[in-house]
């Protein structure tokens, strides 16, 4: 998935927007599937949420947009089954910060 460039900057994108509200990214790797990130904040649950929420749907966009259909089928495929509103599931559905 973040083998582009393109899929790369709407998470570098959407990093920077939540730094403007008082998100503070300390470090970030961006992996072929995957991402770390070290941030900082007053409601880190919230912000998480709303980075994955804005950057999954982005990211859906892109896919499509660019029939990009061996991941959007594999996204559907592990789509959990309780998930009705949705055709894909881009991240994990849970989100619980580590502190460190």
């Amino acid at each position: 998935m973040f083998t582009r460039l393109e899929t790369v900057n709407i998470l570098l994108e959407s990093l920077n927007f939540l730094s403007k509200e008082r998100l503070k990214t300390i470090e970030f790797v961006v992996l072929e599937n995957h991402a770390h990130l070290i941030l900082q904040g007053d409601n880190l649950s919230k912000d998480i949420m709303r980075f994955k929420a804005h950057t999954a749907k982005k990211l859906l966009a892109y896919l499509s947009q660019n029939n990009i259909r061996q991941i959007l089928e594999q996204l559907a495929f592990y789509k959990k089954a309780h998930k009705s509103d949705r055709q894909y599931q881009f991240w994990q559905e849970w989100c619980h910060p580590e502190l460190i």
